[in-house]
């Protein structure tokens, strides 16, 4: 029980990077997009160290993976700079979503039933902090240094660069949830006669 307590406590502080991300990132000055991708080097070290702490994770550290990456997603299209569309944004978090309720779903049955669902079509967790991480190095690079490239060009990769990057995410994001609920639907269905 002793070694469960750093990890929640640790989990905890990963919880508490969440609101700071959103208020770094629609900040949009050099800083607080520097601070926004230190938090999430922050964060990507943290779960490294959940990770080997702990066997298996609990619902708790998933979830806060779930918020953070959401999170993250969600200010990316509220800024102007970056051109990501909200229908991208949408596709990406209502998976994990669909996907987590589902799990839900399964863990409250009578019968243990599993989700199945397809490890190559997810990138969550690490994935997405990776993902992120490159979308906010562009945005320092491109956005704050219009020395490097001209203006113009500058903000045609900074428009393009995070928008295609997304694009390919919601498009797995999209065939991750549709192969979820593929594979899962009938082993629901089969359960509501053993409740």
């Amino acid at each position: 029980m002793a070694k469960d307590r750093p990890l929640n406590a640790v989990t905890y502080i990963r919880m508490a990077f969440v609101p700071l991300v959103v208020i770094f990132i629609l900040a949009g000055n050099v800083y607080t997009v520097l601070a926004a991708f230190l938090i999430f080097v922050a964060d990507f070290l943290i779960d490294i160290y959940e990770n080997r702490g702990a066997g298996s994770r609990g619902i708790f550290p998933v979830l806060v993976d779930k918020l953070i990456i959401s999170s993250a997603f969600i200010a990316f299209a509220g800024t102007r700079d970056l051109s990501i569309p909200v229908w991208m944004v949408i596709l990406i978090v209502l998976n994990e979503y669909v996907t987590s309720g589902l799990r839900n779903i399964a863990i409250s049955r009578k019968d243990n039933v599993s989700i199945k669902t397809n490890p190559k079509l997810r990138f969550f967790s690490k994935g997405g902090i990776i993902i992120i991480s490159i979308i906010l190095v562009v945005k320092l690079v491109l956005k704050e240094n219009s020395q490097i490239i001209i203006n113009d060009a500058n903000q045609l990769l900074l428009k393009t660069i995070p928008y295609w990057i997304t694009l390919i995410i919601a498009g797995f994001s999209a065939a991750s949830g549709i192969n979820c609920v593929k594979r899962n639907i009938e082993v629901l269905r089969e359960g509501e006669g053993n409740e």
